[in-house]
């Protein structure tokens, strides 16, 4: 492996797919996910523990890296009230479009914005109190 973050990033991700769960990297030895883990396999996050109330989840339909059963299964664990939930509806979209597809700017920039404003309201209003 080699030892860029993204390298790092990318294989985490595959290993996530792989086990159709989100779980902790897999370092491909028990006895080092034992000392990193103290579990020989990768344990899965706990979901439900995110505590944080800044969580929005902008997602596709036709995306091969987050399914609509992964948002569906994490949206099942959450235990915070999201900002925002929104699927572009647009079926030929998929991960990276929701970053360079020509109607990003329409469909998912000014919610993007929203979710800041709101973000920041909240900030505001948390810190006046």
């Amino acid at each position: 492996m080699q030892s860029g973050s993204s390298s790092w990033n990318f294989a985490h991700l595959l290993q996530i797919r792989s086990a159709n769960r989100p779980e902790r990297y897999d370092y491909g030895d028990p006895d080092i996910n034992l000392a990193r883990h103290e579990s020989p396999e990768p344990p899965p996050y706990d979901l439900s523990a995110i505590n944080s109330t800044h969580v929005a989840l902008i997602y596709t339909a036709n995306d091969w890296l987050n399914q609509l059963d992964d948002v569906r299964r994490l949206k099942e664990h959450l235990k915070v009230k999201l900002l925002d939930d929104y699927q572009v509806l647009d079926e030929t979209w998929n991960h990276m479009e929701l970053v360079w597809a020509l109607g990003t700017g329409q469909l998912v920039n000014p919610r993007v914005l929203d979710i800041l404003n709101k973000a920041h309201d909240d900030k505001n209003a948390n810190d006046n109190t």
